[in-house]
């Protein structure tokens, strides 16, 4: 984790130190913290390219500055269906064994959503930054034609993401050399997702909408089988959105509002943790009733599963290599697998692949976005380099919705102000999301720093179990074996989200990255 704790410039937040690097680039030449975001946003889709992808969709939240209120940006995945499709390819499992575990997900044409993320990076650079989209793009397309060297994280996940991804031919010619996968510290060149990158800029995103971009989408789409038509792309609309709101004394919180549900379980658990801090309860004691009494309230997914006839089972893989598979033996960790804990893996429910982006300028407006391409659904358009989503298969997303809705996301971009600080958060950690975002600001609330705040340990209530990361003092514990099975973690572990950050408080600048993933926050 890179930390820093004094400045007056602004700051950057990221899950990829390439990343922090850009945004932090960009408020010095004298960007706005939108400006930084869109411009990391776009360079984690080459640095952090299995997390999240052009093809993919997000959420962002701007606030403070000559901002009368925050505000929310709605560029998540769309519902297909506007358009009556010729034909339709069959729902595939993908299944990954590693050691006896099966970590099965919905994958291929059938589970790709319509993308929102280059009309919304266009959207928010318009509407709330200073600086053209070619300008902003500029530093992604650099990346992906010089080349980013593989962290240990992204090097897991080409190997996890391998035999998905390299069986279309596209994916192959992106991520297949000669011994099968890319290692940490080898660079990963991606010349053709450069190119992309320069027409969506020079286009000001309308490429991937109704032009050579989307063109190429649509010969896949209609080769394939896929939901998404043309209709759908060309109607897709980035949504302003008030953020949900909680006021307690002098401290507001603002979180992504419906039909998301990250924002609203976060909220609550915050409200809940506070009625019971009020009764005289310990912070750590507080954060777990919290989770037990609004996870139990929740309704359970209502999932659509397809009948047999429409799912082709794609055989299971199962790495053997020394070198994949210890790359994949981390990345289950990256990816919320908690084979250590209870020795069998959850399936695609507990995918964290997403990121997030933060950023505070020096005129105090804070932003910050969280992004997400699911588990990738191993679809490519063709000479783009751009990987599509899966959102149509990924947990609680499969239910039937009116083609060009928002599918709903635990992915929920924070905001806390309070009359001497403003914090932006946000998390990977699919359902885990609002769990961590909610402890976070719990800790801040309580008066710790953004950073000690990160670094905390914390705990998740999967409706059966309460996890519980190493740290937690034993009268906590004892009372919480009360009630309920508690299962300890060995180690922070990604299982309990990733949480990026900034803030300002009396005119300086505070940054931090999650050491739960190679994450890095730089203060100017």
């Amino acid at each position: 984790m890179v930390a820093a704790r004094a400045g007056g410039a602004g700051a950057v937040a990221a899950g990829h130190e390439e990343v922090a690097r850009v945004g932090a680039t960009v408020l010095a030449d004298g960007g706005n913290a939108v400006d930084a975001v869109v411009a990391m946003v776009a360079a984690g889709c080459v640095c952090e390219n299995t997390l999240t992808s052009f093809g993919g969709g997000g959420f962002l939240i701007a606030g403070g500055g000559s901002l009368d209120k925050p505000v929310m940006l709605d560029f998540f995945s769309r519902q297909p269906g506007l358009e009556l499709r010729p034909w339709l390819g069959p729902w595939e499992i993908h299944a990954l064994e590693l050691d006896g575990i099966v970590l099965p997900y919905g994958t291929g044409p059938a589970s790709v959503a319509v993308p929102g993320i280059p009309r919304g990076l266009a959207h928010a650079t318009e509407r709330l930054g200073r600086r053209s989209l070619r300008e902003l793009f500029a530093p992604a397309a650099a990346l992906a034609q010089e080349g980013v060297t593989l962290t240990r994280t992204q090097a897991g996940e080409h190997a996890a993401n391998g035999p998905l991804i390299m069986r279309d031919t596209h994916g192959g010619s992106i991520y297949g050399i000669e011994d099968g996968f890319r290692g940490e510290g080898d660079v990963f060149r991606q010349p053709a997702l450069a190119a992309a990158i320069e027409e969506l800029a020079a286009t000001n995103a309308e490429s991937f909408y109704t032009g050579n971009i989307a063109h190429a989408f649509m010969a896949w789409s209609d080769h394939r089988g896929a939901r998404v038509s043309r209709t759908d792309l060309e109607r897709y609309q980035v949504i302003e959105r008030e953020p949900t709101s909680l006021v307690i004394d002098d401290i507001r919180v603002y979180a992504n509002p419906g039909p998301s549900m990250g924002g609203g379980i976060a909220v609550q658990l915050l409200q809940a943790a506070r009625a019971q801090h009020v009764k005289g309860t310990s912070r750590e004691l507080s954060a777990a009733i919290a989770l037990q009494e609004v996870i139990a309230r929740l309704d359970p997914p209502r999932t659509r599963v397809p009948a047999d006839g429409e799912i082709v089972r794609v055989p299971t893989v199962t790495l053997s290599s020394d070198r994949a598979h210890d790359a994949v033996a981390d990345t289950m960790h990256d990816r919320g697998i908690p084979t250590d804990a209870h020795g069998e893996a959850p399936g695609f429910a507990r995918s964290p692949n997403t990121t997030h982006v933060s950023a505070i300028d020096a005129d105090g407006m804070v932003c910050g976005a969280t992004t997400t391409v699911g588990y990738g659904s191993g679809e490519f358009i063709p000479g783009t380099g751009i990987q599509l989503n899966n959102m149509l298969a990924e947990y609680d997303h499969t239910i039937v919705r009116p083609p060009g809705s928002t599918v709903p996301s635990m992915m929920t971009p924070a905001i806390l102000a309070s009359p001497r600080t403003l914090v932006q958060v946000g998390s990977a950690g699919s359902d885990r999301i609002p769990h961590a975002i909610a402890q976070v600001f719990q800790h801040m609330w309580d008066g710790l720093t953004l950073e000690e705040a990160i670094l905390a340990p914390r705990l998740s209530y999967d409706g059966t179990v309460m996890h519980a990361e190493p740290g937690f003092d034993d009268e906590t514990l004892t009372r919480l074996r009360e009630t309920i099975e508690v299962v300890e973690w060995s180690k922070l572990d990604p299982y309990f989200g990733t949480t990026n950050g900034t803030a300002t408080r009396n005119g300086r600048s505070y940054a931090a990255g999650d050491p739960r993933r190679e994450a890095a926050g730089i203060v100017l």
